[in-house]
C-alpha cells in the first residue's frame, strides 16, 4: 500500500513544481508585450503617470530607430536575465527588452554586453531613486 501513496505523492509534487515553474515563466501575458511597447503585470504598483512616462519614452526611442519594450513585474523572476532574453526570443523582437522588477533591471539586447553594462552602471543611482526614471535613462 505504501507504493501507491508514494507514487501519488510523487505525482502531486511534480504537478506543484510544474505549476510553479509555469507561473514563473508567464509573469506577463506575452500577447500584451507583443501588442504594446509597455507591459505592466497586475499588482506591479506602477501609477498611470509612470506608465505614461514609459510609453512616451518607448515611442520617442522607436521614432529614433531604437525600438524598446518595457516590462514591469510585481516580483523578481527566478532568473531575471533569462526571463528578459526569453521574452525577446519568443517575440523575435529586434529591439531591446527591459524587464524591471523590485530591485532589479535586466536588459536583453543585441548591443555588446559591455555597452549594456555601461548604460546600467551610469544610471545606477537614478534606478535606486526612481526605478521608472532609471529604466528610461538606461534605455536612452
Amino acid at each position: 500500500m505504501r507504493t501507491p501513496r508514494a507514487l501519488a505523492s510523487l505525482v502531486l509534487s511534480a504537478l506543484v513544481l510544474l505549476v510553479t515553474a509555469a507561473s514563473a515563466v508567464a509573469l506577463v501575458d506575452l500577447a500584451a508585450v507583443a501588442a504594446s511597447d509597455v507591459a505592466v503585470e497586475n499588482g506591479a504598483g506602477v501609477s498611470s503617470s509612470e506608465r505614461a512616462r514609459l510609453e512616451s519614452s518607448a515611442a520617442d526611442l522607436k521614432g529614433r530607430g531604437t525600438p524598446v519594450k518595457d516590462v514591469v513585474l510585481r516580483a523578481r523572476p527566478g532568473e531575471p536575465q533569462q526571463y528578459a532574453d526569453s521574452i525577446r526570443a519568443k517575440l523575435q523582437y529586434r529591439g531591446d527588452v527591459l524587464v524591471l522588477s523590485p530591485g532589479n533591471l535586466r536588459i536583453s539586447s543585441d548591443l555588446r554586453t559591455s555597452d549594456v553594462q555601461a548604460a546600467f552602471d551610469a544610471e545606477r543611482s537614478t534606478l535606486r531613486a526612481d526605478p521608472i526614471g532609471g529604466t528610461i535613462a538606461v534605455a536612452e
